[in-house]
């Protein structure tokens, strides 16, 4: 059996990058369009359920910028206009539910 001797350091840094998810993907844009001001997400999952979801606050009046790396939402603090036509979450039983 080797012995190792693990003693206590002043800190860590770094930084990781995790793969997008379908959950906080869905959410991240749900908090963005209500929130007031402009939210930046970061590492969202481009599936079909959570881009119906995006095109979702964009329907009921958030302003979405797609960027290669990132999206933009301009929320609405709460403040949704009627959408013109049916909201389609398509398969997504967490966009409807949220």
């Amino acid at each position: 059996m080797t012995k190792m001797t693990v003693s206590p350091c002043s800190g860590i840094t770094g930084e990781i990058s995790v793969p997008g998810d379908k959950s906080i993907s869905h959410r991240s844009v749900i908090l963005s369009a209500i929130a007031q001001g402009k939210s930046t997400i970061t590492g969202f999952l481009r599936s079909e359920d959570c881009l119906n979801t995006l095109k979702i606050v964009e329907q009921i009046g958030a302003d979405v910028v797609r960027a290669d790396e990132s999206i933009e939402i301009g929320g609405c603090a709460g403040e949704f206009s009627a959408p013109d036509g049916v909201l389609d979450c398509g398969n997504s039983g967490t966009g409807m539910r949220l």
